[in-house]
């Protein structure tokens, strides 16, 4: 059970993250001011995420969010998420 929680948790995350570029907003999800993306691959210090705890409960880390989110999802995954 538990390992399908996080992978849910994990999908919902990169959603998030994601949707700004997919929307067509921005083209590097950094740019998107509001998105806690910024804080969790370390271009900025804020503190309204326990990023820490994030990391610990999904065992990811920066790298592996900034690689998921700089990459550009194709169409078939696309549908599956959005």
């Amino acid at each position: 059970m538990e390992g399908s929680i996080i992978s849910y948790l994990e999908k919902c995350f990169f959603y998030i993250l994601q949707n700004p570029k997919t929307a067509g907003l921005v083209v590097n999800p950094a740019n998107w001011p509001y998105s806690c993306y910024a804080d969790y691959v370390g271009l900025r210090r804020g503190n309204l995420c326990n990023k820490e705890l994030f990391f610990q409960q999904t065992g990811l880390d920066a790298g592996a969010i900034k690689g998921w989110c700089d990459w550009d999802l194709p169409d078939d995954l696309k549908k599956k998420l959005y």
